[in-house]
């Protein structure tokens, strides 16, 4: 399969799907309207800041560009109507003119952005399909506190001044990049149950070199635990149906990181790099607790629900690369994480901290990190069919979840896979796996739970009364007691990565112990797959070669029969997004690999995120997609 046509595809069939949810919702305006308003120095224009500028691309006295940004927002944009382009020309836009200093160096979403699109152009405003021609420098901002004359407030793409007020949905951000923010790259934010803002779209943006903030906030985000709220119930999902695509996110130094979905509903992450997340001056040296590392992730979810986080590669991170959980303020559930390349995060690649519903598969990770760890209770997860080239840790009462057809390998001296005995219950399924230790440790051992000094059977998790809140039966961070049978009284026991020691794993799974009689179920311990080459691991290295026989065939078929993309059914008819069972790629959700090739429709499956083919190809990041 052709994956860029396969990427082209699926974005056509989204622009079609929201389309058809705006003919049921109705338009915003009437297509009558539809002007078109120009910023900059376009061919053939002499831009000018006055009182008639941005109606065309001529010189004055006739309609002519506006010249500055600021001059734009301070004075032109309150005549933007839903529909409306405003289109800037090539070049660097920086914060002078009659309104420098006063800060309103940004894009602005307020109600005057509800409907429009701020694109960059090329200078015969034509397409310009990338994020480095229209450069937006927030050098020198104001960065006082919120004043009349400052509604940018130092951020990059703004809503923080009229968030509480004011509805700009279905606004449009693409082909600029954003560098020199002093207080985030983009801050996307709303009024619960008022003015939720919906249908966001940032589409071939970067943003890089942000000081503080984070590079792209999406909903109401507070880094203090509240124990009254309860899955974003306090102040509720205040932003909906977010797209972030084909875009780069970079050099962001502030908290919380990359990217993060905080307390809001509906999302599409794909597509897009994100990297060199920290503080410190080097990411690549960080360590989880290090000053300038810590909670420095590269996309996270508190309290994001009901999206897509696909075919994006996140690296050079201050702590974890991907993190959805429950904490501080609201679970992240009904997520499907599909067809990444995650690597050399100091403390995990893709975690669970809390998460609940959530669907990883086709992913692949290596370097530095775990591949995989989970705590804070998190349950209902399908971990489906990913190449972990490091080794996974499950803590703090894992349950109701499924670790099926995955290869881990770890070049660690000691387990390949930590398990604390919480999470060594029936409720979880372990089976088609292949489990190997490069370093000479072992493949598989329990442990008696993280941070506590005294074993738990009921998990690190009962121990922290912030993370059990009360009332919130559904989602809550405590799940109701399960057989934990190995006890805190039990020897901590290991198997060795071989034929015996997987043996011994299924007969302790016959026994009761474990995750029960399905333990092990046609595992393969200790053998290496044949790898494209495994001694330089990447995403194309850890593709399978055609002479394997450890892999190739040893997977079982899995159905998604009832599910969209990880998405309960009573969600499948929403309709954006992908979260809607109107596309074959949400209904049989793990039909494809990690390249987007369909996996076999007779026989078993590979084992791992690769399905053996004649394509070689990586999925494309930062592509080309046509603007309408």
């Amino acid at each position: 399969m052709n994956t860029v046509h396969s990427i082209t595809s699926r974005a056509t069939a989204l622009t079609a799907l929201l389309a058809a949810a705006l003919i049921i919702v109705g338009p915003l305006t009437s297509a009558a309207h539809a002007a078109t308003y120009y910023i900059g120095q376009f061919s053939g224009s002499t831009p000018a800041d006055d009182t008639s500028c941005g109606i065309g691309r001529g010189a004055p006295p006739n309609v002519h560009p506006c010249a500055t940004l600021p001059f734009w927002n301070r004075n032109r944009r309150s005549i933007l109507r839903p529909g409306d382009r405003v289109r800037l020309a090539p070049g660097t836009y920086r914060d002078s003119g009659p309104a420098a200093g006063t800060g309103y160096q940004c894009i602005l979403l307020d109600r005057f952005a509800r409907g429009v699109t701020y694109e960059g152009r090329t200078a015969n405003d034509g397409p310009l399909d990338n994020h480095e021609s229209v450069v937006i420098d927030m050098a020198g901002v104001s960065s006082v506190v919120f004043t009349g004359d400052n509604p940018c407030q130092s951020i990059a793409i703004s809503a923080l001044a009229k968030c509480k007020s004011e509805d700009y949905s279905d606004s449009t951000v693409r082909d600029m990049k954003f560098v020199n923010a002093p207080s985030g790259g983009a801050r996307l934010c709303g009024r619960y149950p008022g003015n939720v803002s919906r249908n966001i779209t940032l589409d071939r943006i970067r943003i890089t070199n942000v000081a503080d903030g984070g590079g792209i906030v999406v909903g109401r985000f507070d880094n203090s635990l509240e124990s009254t709220d309860s899955d974003c119930k306090k102040a509720g999902r205040t932003v909906k149906d977010v797209s972030i695509l084909d875009s780069e996110i970079d050099h962001v130094r502030g908290f919380p990181g990359g990217i993060q979905l905080a307390c809001m509903d509906g999302f599409n992450v794909s597509r897009n790099r994100v990297h060199d997340i920290c503080d410190a001056s080097t990411c690549s040296a960080c360590t989880p607790t290090a000053a300038g590392c810590n909670d420095r992730d590269g996309i996270q979810g508190s309290g994001g629900t009901n999206g897509i986080i696909a075919e994006n590669e996140v690296y050079n991170v201050g702590e974890d690369g991907l993190d959805f959980g429950g904490h501080p303020l609201g679970k992240s559930h009904h997520i499907t994480i599909e067809r990444n390349a995650i690597h050399d995060s100091p403390k995990n690649n893709i975690v669970l901290s809390g998460g609940r519903y959530i669907v990883i598969r086709n992913n692949i990770t290596w370097g530095r990190g775990n591949g995989y760890s989970s705590y804070s209770a998190s349950r209902f997860a399908k971990v489906h069919n990913n190449t972990f080239w490091n080794s996974i840790f499950v803590w703090n009462y894992q349950e109701s979840s499924e670790f099926i057809n995955n290869i881990i390998s770890s070049d660690r001296s000691d387990k390949t896979v930590f398990l604390d005995w919480a999470s060594t219950n029936a409720t979880n399924i372990w089976k088609n796996n292949i489990v190997l230790n490069r370093a000479g440790g072992t493949a598989l051992g329990e442990d008696g739970g993280k941070e506590v000094a005294v074993p738990r059977c009921d998990g690190w998790n009962a121990a922290r009364t912030s993370y059990n809140i009360a009332g919130d039966v559904g989602l809550g961070y405590k799940p109701p007691p399960v057989p934990c049978p190995l006890g805190p009284t039990a020897n901590p026991r290991t198997f060795l990565p071989s034929a015996a020691g997987l043996l011994s794993f299924q007969a302790a799974g016959a026994a009761g112990q474990w995750f029960g009689p399905n333990s092990g179920a046609n595992d393969k311990w200790g053998v290496e797959p044949l790898l494209v080459n495994s001694a330089a691991p990447n995403a194309a290295n850890l593709h399978l070669r055609a002479g394997d026989t450890v892999a190739r065939n040893a997977g079982v078929v899995i159905s998604a029969a009832g599910q969209c993309g990880g998405i309960s059914p009573s969600r499948c008819s929403k309709g954006l997004y992908g979260y809607t069972c109107t596309r074959d790629t949400d209904c049989n959700y793990t039909a494809q690999d990690y390249d987007g090739n369909a996996r076999v429709t007779a026989g078993a499956w590979d084992i791992g995120a690769d399905q053996f083919g004649t394509e070689a190809s990586a999925p494309v990041l930062l592509s080309v997609d046509p603007q309408p």
